[in-house]
């Protein structure tokens, strides 16, 4: 571009400066003249140093703030499983214990998730009132399921709770699993 002003000493060469000359009829005063018009360079010239300095402190970042996420915190639950093993098919009973050291509960449920083809649970969830133990930091439930041939398989739970610490309360939930043995 012609016409233009190299930059004077001292000035930053990010601010426009204003050119007092006239560009021409019409032309209603100074114009702003941005760095890569100083010096007669056309185009981004100018500006190429002044995007290596600007991305040169992002490529010298630790890796460790452009890795994933950390995991996850461990859930405050601790939750367990155990079934019994009758010896023929029929009814059987799971018991589930989940514990809290983090607070206390609030609510508290446990869900089926999955069985295996052989196994029939007789209810799909219990509630906080169907627990038969019901304290602060532990529920215990009791759930009955049908063995239709013998087998060996799997229970697969959902347990979630509400567990409060003062006045804040967090939902966490957490998976159990638990052997069933049909006739061995």
């Amino acid at each position: 571009m012609s016409g233009t002003k190299p930059l004077e000493p001292g000035a930053n060469p990010l601010t426009p400066t204003l050119s007092p000359e006239i560009g021409g009829k019409g032309d209603r005063g100074a114009r702003a003249l941005f760095p890569h018009e100083i010096g007669g360079k056309a185009g981004l010239g100018g500006l190429r140093p002044l995007v290596f300095v600007a991305i040169l402190p992002w490529l010298l970042a630790p890796t460790s703030s452009l890795a994933a996420d950390p995991a996850p915190p461990p859930s405050p639950l601790r939750a367990s499983i155990i079934c019994e093993s009758p010896p023929t098919p029929g009814r059987f009973r799971c018991d589930v214990e989940l514990r809290t050291a983090a607070g206390r509960f609030s609510w508290a449920d446990t869900q089926v998730v999955k069985v295996d083809d052989f196994i029939l649970p007789l209810r799909g969830r219990l509630g906080p009132m169907d627990a038969a133990t019901h304290e602060p930091d532990l529920y215990r439930w009791s759930l009955g399921f049908v063995a239709k041939a013998r087998g060996t398989g799997e229970v697969t739970l959902r347990v979630r709770a509400v567990v409060c610490q003062g006045t804040l309360c967090d939902p966490v939930e957490t998976e159990i699993r638990g052997q069933v043995v049909v006739g061995r």
